[in-house]
C-alpha cells in the first residue's frame, strides 16, 4: 500500500498543533491564525500538484475542522480535546485512505462487454 505522504505529514501536523494548544494555553491564538492561513497557503501548493481537486477539498476541510477544533477547545476549557485528537487523526487517516482507492481505481483496466 503506497502512502501519500504529503497527506501524512500534514494530518501529523494539524494533530500536533492541536495537542500544542492543549499544552500551552497562551500560544493558542497563534496557532488558531496559523490554522487559518497556512490551508489557503497550502491549497495552491497542492492544487498546482494535484489533479483531484475533490482530494484538495478534503484536504482544506480538515485543516479548517483542525483550525475549529483548536478555538473549540479554548471555549469550552479543553475536556473535549482526547475525543477530538482521535476524530481528527481517524479522519486525516480516510482522506489518505480515499488518496489511495483514488490512485489504485485509476489504474485498474475497464472491463468492456462485447456484443455481437
Amino acid at each position: 500500500m503506497k502512502i501519500n505522504w504529503l497527506a501524512l505529514v500534514e494530518s501529523t501536523a494539524c494533530t500536533l498543533c492541536i495537542l500544542c494548544c492543549f499544552l500551552s494555553y497562551y500560544v493558542y491564538s497563534l496557532l488558531v491564525l496559523l490554522g487559518y492561513v497556512v490551508p489557503f497557503l497550502l491549497y495552491y501548493v497542492l492544487k498546482r500538484f494535484h489533479e483531484e481537486s475533490f482530494l484538495v477539498f478534503l484536504f482544506l476541510a480538515t485543516c479548517f475542522l483542525s483550525s475549529t477544533t483548536l478555538s473549540a477547545i479554548i471555549l469550552f476549557k479543553m475536556w473535549m480535546v482526547f475525543p477530538i485528537l482521535l476524530f481528527s487523526f481517524v479522519l486525516s487517516y480516510k482522506i489518505i485512505e480515499l488518496d489511495y482507492l483514488m490512485k489504485k481505481s485509476r489504474k485498474m483496466p475497464k472491463i468492456v462487454e462485447v456484443k455481437n
